[in-house]
């Protein structure tokens, strides 16, 4: 059925999903099922459920507190949707089953947690929020202003994760100090940037994310910004569907980069090493940004880039979406450990990444097999060539930016 009529016929998720053809393309996809093989994990097994429920009418009240579990049981990674013959876009019917089971009182006890501690610290790391920008006093050249001016043109909207979580944190210290040297006027917020949202979505729990999408809405207001820049794809696609800006340009690292080295304001050393890229599933599969991280590894002199077995829209998930890492942490590492497999098969001595989360848990990956590939977000790397040329055009060897860890 053509996407476009199927949308005029199917206006809710239960009407949508009585088109399932039991193919079960989307089970070969799926990387939850991929790790439990249960009928009832995989995506064919919810909507046979979700169609038995709809018939009996037991949707009306309650949804059943097993298929509940169930709905969180995934990454929200969008694979099984793009491989569906009959357009089913199974990523929308989750999210809005989840908000139909929050609305009904049903929601997993984690996220009522997380519901608590994002209210209360506006973070979903239930961290002091006036510790947001803490990342930039461990940089040694940090300006005196740390990075927040009253008005500039760019903001750059760091997220929750590479704000707080140690694995993530040489991220914004990499892209801030890749702005300043390529002379972007930019800021942060600091303790007035608040959560995307995304988290809080992901849930099911779309109001309580309205208030986090108002306060950030009056931020840029304030900036005066006219161009937003995140290294989280997750942040990115909130602000792309959610927060509905006009006159606001929205970029991820990746096409901000892109853009600076093709414009001549970022010069960039050799980097010898072997890289693989892996596509984070909300700015590759749900956001279509593919190429131009490609474009940022090719432009990179001495970097050897190969391309992972599967890429761009077929790249596996890295585990940590969906919200899925707060339901089962050691499910989630079980699954980033097939993304290093595959860097290792593609004899990569590092991966790079263009997500926070795909950082998180791909360094857990690599420790839970013992691997020593190195997992660098790709700003990080983009750094190490900005300061390779620039200790060449000063003809000493100052030192690269170290990895970060």
């Amino acid at each position: 059925m053509n996407v476009e009529i199927k949308k005029l016929f199917f206006t809710d998720p239960i009407q949508e999903s009585t088109i399932c053809a039991r193919c079960g393309y989307c089970n070969g996809v799926c990387c939850t099922y991929r790790e439990l093989g249960w009928e009832s994990t995989s995506p064919r097994g919810w909507l046979a459920m979700l169609r038995e429920f709809s018939r009996n009418g037991s949707t009306s009240e309650r949804l059943p507190d097993d298929f509940v579990q169930r709905l969180y049981n995934c990454t929200l990674c969008g694979k099984c949707a793009q491989v569906c013959p009959a357009h089913i876009d199974l990523r929308r019917i989750w999210l809005a089953l989840r908000q139909e089971a929050v609305e009904k009182g049903q929601g997993p006890d984690f996220v009522g947690r997380m519901s608590e501690v994002v209210a209360r610290e506006r973070n979903v790391f239930d961290m002091p929020n006036e510790e947001r920008a803490e990342w930039v006093e461990f940089m040694a050249d940090a300006p005196d202003d740390r990075y927040q001016k009253e008005r500039a043109d760019v903001l750059y909207y760091v997220g929750c994760v590479s704000s707080f979580s140690a694995a993530a944190q040489g991220i914004p210290k990499a892209l801030a100090k890749v702005l300043e040297l390529a002379d972007v006027d930019f800021s942060i917020l600091g303790g007035e940037e608040w959560c995307c949202g995304f988290p809080l979505i992901a849930a099911g729990q779309r109001k309580e994310a309205d208030v986090l999408i108002a306060h950030n809405i009056e931020g840029i207001k304030e900036l005066g910004a006219k161009t937003v820049v995140f290294n989280c794809p997750s942040c990115f696609h909130a602000w792309k569907h959610e927060y509905h800006l006009e006159g606001v340009e929205l970029l991820h690292e990746t096409q901000f980069l892109a853009r600076l080295i093709a414009e001549g304001k970022l010069k960039l050393g050799d980097v010898h090493a072997r890289v693989t890229y892996h596509d984070p599933c909300d700015l590759g599969r749900n956001s279509g940004v593919y190429e131009e991280p490609r474009q940022v590894l090719r432009s990179i002199p001495g970097l050897e880039f190969v391309e992972l077995l599967h890429n761009r829209s077929e790249a596996p998930c890295c585990g940590g979406g969906g919200d899925f890492e707060m339901l089962d942490p050691t499910m989630t590492q079980r699954i980033a450990t097939h993304l290093i497999d595959e860097a290792h098969r593609a004899k990569a001595e590092r991966l790079i990444v263009a997500c926070p989360q795909c950082k998180r848990t791909s360094v857990n990956g690599a420790e839970a097999l013992e691997s020593s590939l190195k997992i660098v977000d790709i700003a990080e790397v983009v750094l190490e060539a900005a300061r390779e040329a620039e200790a060449s055009r000063k003809g000493h060897g100052d030192p690269a930016l170290p990895l970060a860890p």
